[in-house]
């Protein structure tokens, strides 16, 4: 008996252990996932609109003072050479998707049937 509980004690320990552990961490992981995520979640929203708000409302007049010119300066050069371009490549098939038929149209009159 004396010899059997010390001996006992260290095998179930580490047994116990391994068992428990995964057992735990099983359910411990969803367990926290599902009090962390609302917790996280009702933290960090504040917090962000927080930091946000202000930070966009900067944000907001500058861009738009920088933006106007520049894209007024970007755009026209790019919208010609792009538009340019598309526009060409578009038109040829529609051009052509049109033409087609009225040429065909104008070149040989639908027979009347009788």
């Amino acid at each position: 008996l004396l010899l059997l509980r010390p001996l006992r004690l260290l095998l179930l320990r580490p047994l116990r252990l391994l068992l428990l552990r995964p057992l735990r961490l099983l359910l411990l992981r969803p367990l926290r996932l599902l009090l962390l995520r609302p917790l996280r979640l009702l933290l960090l929203r504040p917090l962000r609109l927080l930091l946000l708000r202000p930070l966009r409302q900067l944000l907001r007049p500058l861009r738009l003072l920088l933006l106007r010119p520049l894209r007024l300066l970007l755009l026209r050069p790019l919208r010609l050479l792009l538009l340019r371009p598309l526009r060409l490549l578009l038109l040829r098939p529609l051009r052509l998707l049109l033409l087609r038929p009225l040429r065909l149209l104008l070149l040989r009159p639908p027979r009347l049937r009788p």
